[in-house]
């Protein structure tokens, strides 16, 4: 596990979120910077995870099955 360093996916919530790959956002049209979310809906803090993508100016979308964030632009 990376250390926690409050940049790119350490700076939300820690531990909700990994880089998407480039085949992830190649196959899902998703944007250069994309998170996958590690937590579904129903994990207890998932709303962490939500509010702490949000305060950092991204919003989660679910696509393929998948909860993604990416930048609210």
């Amino acid at each position: 596990m990376k250390p926690y360093s409050g940049e790119g996916e350490n700076k939300g919530h820690m531990g909700s979120v990994v880089s998407a790959t480039a085949k992830q956002r190649k196959d899902l049209g998703l944007p250069s910077e994309a998170y996958l979310v590690l937590k579904g809906a129903k994990h207890p803090t998932y709303h962490k995870a939500v509010a702490a993508e949000k305060a950092r100016g991204f919003k989660i979308v679910k696509i393929g099955g998948r909860y993604w964030s990416v930048p609210d632009r």
